[in-house]
């Protein structure tokens, strides 16, 4: 359905109020904690784990746009 009205930002803030002010006070309470109980995590695990994930999700959209690809193809015959 296209819709040629652009809601206003009255009615979207309405919407999404209660979601940013619980998003809000999540990261007011993590910072708070930040500061109060210092936490000092080795850097070695979480680097390893980002990498990987970072392979992981480069494959996964790979396979996804061949997937994709080939349907296309498939499709315009």
């Amino acid at each position: 359905m296209i819709i040629d009205v652009k809601p206003r930002v009255a009615d979207v803030f309405h919407q999404v109020w209660r979601t940013l002010a619980v998003l809000f006070v999540w990261d007011v309470l993590i910072t708070i904690i930040y500061y109060v109980l210092p936490f000092r995590a080795p850097a070695l695990p979480l680097t390893i784990f980002g990498s990987a994930l970072a392979l992981f999700l480069g494959f996964r959209a790979n396979s996804t746009y061949q997937r994709w690809w080939e349907g296309r193809v498939l499709w315009g015959r």
